[in-house]
């Protein structure tokens, strides 16, 4: 059997534990500082490390097999996937899909989570109307939900179909700040 893992960020990068005896599994040097987020797929992390999303494989993944999961294990490191994003902030996994959200730019990435580590994944790409602290996710129908605001302020939240009309608006949210469902 495999043990569950854990990942966690310090001054200097990254170490991942083996939660049942402690162990160290591997270690990533990293001297930034840097914020982890589930990708979604239950093996891999994205880390945002400044102007870049980066994604982290833990080495250990399940595979559904009726009903059961046979679960298989990797060396675990930094993969070669990664996103240029100004002023990198949000990742919110939801339904199945990972989402990345560029504060500098108010760029959208939005990808199935299982692929989220493969090269050229699909990916379907948004903008805001103005770069802001921002969050964005996709919804069941496949229209998209995210704030609009700017440096400044924000308080809007739409819904946009994939025509990119507004489907929905509200813009009684101020400060609006995160996603949880």
């Amino acid at each position: 059997t495999l043990n569950p893992r854990l990942l966690y960020a310090h001054t200097g990068g990254l170490v991942l534990l083996d939660t049942v005896t402690g162990d160290v599994v591997h270690t990533e040097d990293r001297p930034s500082f840097l914020r982890l987020n589930g990708a979604g797929d239950g093996r891999h992390v994205v880390v945002t490390d400044g102007d870049t999303f980066r994604v982290f494989d833990t080495g250990i993944r399940a595979r559904a097999h009726g009903d059961h999961s046979h679960y298989y294990e990797s060396a675990p490191a930094m993969t070669a996937q990664t996103f240029d994003a100004p002023h990198a902030g949000h990742v919110v996994a939801h339904g199945g899909w990972t989402n990345l959200f560029a504060d500098g730019t108010g760029q959208i990435w939005s990808m199935p989570s299982d692929q989220v580590a493969d090269p050229g994944p699909l990916v379907r790409e948004a903008h805001t109307q103005s770069p802001h602290h921002g969050v964005a996710l996709v919804l069941a129908d496949d229209a998209l939900l995210t704030t609009q605001g700017t440096e400044k302020e924000r308080f809007t939240v739409q819904v946009i179909g994939k025509d990119a009309t507004v489907l929905a608006e509200t813009t009684d949210c101020p400060g609006v700040h995160g996603e949880a469902t």
